[in-house]
């Protein structure tokens, strides 16, 4: 009991002591506390404004990858297919980057991007809906649709900016090369009119 007794005086007897240091000259925590909360909210702030456009990129790219990659998911099952390129169930990850980062080369990379990914979502989609009632596949129409897969996986998944906050540059242009072949033309259905 008398341990506890003479810690809390020792414990009084020290926060009195600071209190009258504070009252004096002021705590010294107080001007880096304050200061640095105020810097951290406006920093918060102002990615929050200036990441703007990273957000509606990503939310582009994860509506288009969701519905592929189920999609392209129900279809590898129904076939009882296997792709080992790529894992359907594979979460998007956000990459945030701010507007002040976009320049016109990045902003055409993205617009190269969600187009190209626009393009490939319908012709998997397409090519998945032409074959929904065919029994076997042949193996040309197989690798057709999991090239698009592949090329969506590997489009939605690239960085724009890498962790030296660069311009990921060859690694953009390899995927966006190897997807724009894929994605040259959208897919069309014909229909013959003359048979009904």
């Amino acid at each position: 009991m008398i341990p506890l007794i003479i810690g809390g005086v020792t414990l009084a007897v020290v926060g009195y002591a600071i209190k009258e240091i504070c009252d004096e000259e002021g705590c010294p925590w107080d001007d880096n506390t304050s200061t640095s909360a105020t810097t951290e909210a406006r920093s918060d702030t102002a990615t929050v404004k200036s990441s703007k456009k990273s957000k509606e990129f990503h939310k582009l790219k994860k509506n288009i990858y969701k519905i592929s990659m189920q999609e392209y998911q129900d279809f590898l099952e129904k076939y009882k297919i296997k792709n080992n390129d790529i894992a359907t169930d594979t979460k998007l990850e956000k990459q945030k980057f701010s507007d002040e980062q976009i320049t016109d080369e990045i902003e055409s990379y993205t617009n190269q991007i969600s187009s190209t990914l626009e393009i490939l979502s319908h012709n998997l989609s397409l090519g998945i809906r032409m074959v929904q009632n065919e029994k076997t596949l042949e193996d040309d129409v197989i690798e057709k649709l999991n090239s698009y897969a592949n090329s969506i996986y590997n489009l939605s998944h690239v960085k724009l900016i890498d962790r030296w906050h660069s311009v990921n540059q060859v690694e953009i242009l390899s995927v966006l090369v190897n997807a724009m072949g894929q994605a040259a033309q959208k897919e069309t259905l014909h229909v013959d009119l003359d048979a009904a």
